[in-house]
């Protein structure tokens, strides 16, 4: 798996925990990857250029990419799909890492498919297959 940063609070000077740093400019977005001898390492991201993840498997052996998909898929006509697909990857990731990502996604998401993915999220916690937080918001 590819290390990716998020800095999820602009006031720490250090990244809280593996995963990506997201601009969002209309469909596509901006991932720093990282700093080389001071030059940053852009890649502007979108539907054209990230898969739209739905098939499990592949979510599971890529949940970085099942994250990039989502966020750039998650409002499109597939979203549903696409972010089941995500949330049964989050499943095998340890809780901090899952919640980031969830968090991620989910914050990229108009409010139609957050309430989708919310739906989802319940759905799985109810069966007992989901080990995200209940609390989508914050």
């Amino acid at each position: 798996m590819i290390p990716i940063w998020l800095w999820p609070d602009e006031t720490r000077s250090r990244p809280a925990i593996a995963a990506p740093r997201t601009n969002q400019i209309g469909p596509y977005f901006i991932v720093i990857i990282g700093l080389r001898r001071g030059s940053l390492s852009p890649l502007v991201l979108g539907p054209t250029t990230v898969p739209a993840v739905t098939d499990v498997a592949l979510a599971l052996e890529e949940p970085a990419l099942a994250v990039l998909s989502a966020v750039a898929h998650g409002n499109g006509p597939h979203g549903v799909e696409v972010v089941r697909a995500l949330l049964r990857s989050l499943d095998r990731l340890d809780g901090e890492h899952g919640r980031v990502y969830f968090q991620i996604v989910f914050n990229a998401l108009r409010a139609p498919m957050q309430q989708a993915m919310e739906g989802m999220l319940m759905e799985r916690q109810a069966s007992g297959s989901a080990n995200l937080p209940l609390s989508c918001r914050g």
